[in-house]
């Protein structure tokens, strides 16, 4: 192809090569200009209390939201190691940034840091109708102490209650670390959770799933809600159905797991809390 303004000959293998160079030196130009922002962001919104409220505007990286500095209340934050950590008032997660910490707060720029630290595999996210699905957090200790701690809970779920924050901070620590432990957040509140697991005790070679709801939140669809987006999100990316496995008699669990798409298989008899009972499998 001639160009007669510059007398160049460029031939179409040519032209594709500009045209990827070109994409490349863009694509290297728009991480130059947030790089500052990923480093910045890590600190600014780490125990960033005091300077979240003497920032004029916010934003949250997780949920991208913009607010004044006046809609954090004086209940939204979580200790940290030297000081406050701000949570979000909107989606109660540790991500929020203030402008003065010298990063501008605008969709571009939140979206950015939304991307580059939850937006992968590391940190999965399901939205349902009413429920954010998320892994636990540090600031879901005395939400995890509440609903673990339970032991009506624990008795039905045959698995060992939580007896201390000491203990619920373990949790999140093994949980986290495995990506083994989800939190179902309704509004600003955790009020359930999901696990998967593995266990050679159990008659099945197969990923297991566990689930706990408060008391106060029983009974109202929202396990039923949040089991069906799993199944159906891990259905569409090809990934393994864990199984279940319920305590028979456990009507409330039954139901949902029906709801939810799993089916019976069958039971066995297994060790739960040094116990041999029987259990049934779902699949």
């Amino acid at each position: 192809m001639l160009n007669a303004g510059h007398g160049l000959l460029f031939t179409l293998g040519s032209e594709i090569q500009i045209e990827l160079n070109w994409n490349h030196y863009q694509a290297i130009m728009t991480e130059k200009k947030y790089q500052r922002y990923y480093d910045l962001a890590g600190k600014a919104s780490s125990e960033n209390w005091e300077s979240v409220k003497k920032s004029t505007m916010c934003g949250c990286y997780f949920c991208r939201s913009i607010f004044p500095s006046s809609e954090i209340g004086e209940e939204d934050w979580t200790p940290d190691l030297h000081g406050r950590t701000v949570l979000c008032p909107k989606c109660s997660i540790d991500s929020v940034i203030g402008d003065a910490s010298g990063i501008p707060i605008r969709e571009d720029v939140l979206e950015e840091l939304y991307q580059d630290i939850f937006d992968s595999n590391d940190f999965p996210i399901t939205r349902t109708e009413h429920l954010l699905i998320r892994p636990v957090l540090k600031q879901d200790t005395a939400d995890i102490f509440e609903i673990r701690g339970d032991k009506d809970t624990a008795d039905w779920a045959g698995v060992p209650c939580i007896e201390s924050i000491e203990e619920a901070q373990e949790y999140i620590v093994e949980h986290t670390e495995y990506g083994r432990g989800l939190s179902i957040v309704l509004g600003n509140e955790v009020i359930g959770l999901i696990e998967t697991y593995t266990d050679r005790e159990l008659p099945y070679d197969s990923l297991f799933l566990g689930y706990y709801m408060k008391k106060t939140h029983q009974c109202k669809g929202y396990m039923t809600e949040a089991l069906t987006a799993l199944r159906k999100k891990w259905t569409e990316e090809g990934e393994e159905i864990p199984m279940l496995w319920i305590i028979p008699g456990n009507v409330a669990s039954e139901r949902v797991a029906a709801k939810s798409g799993w089916t019976y298989l069958d039971s066995h008899v297994v060790d739960i809390n040094c116990l041999n009972q029987y259990v049934d499998f779902y699949e």
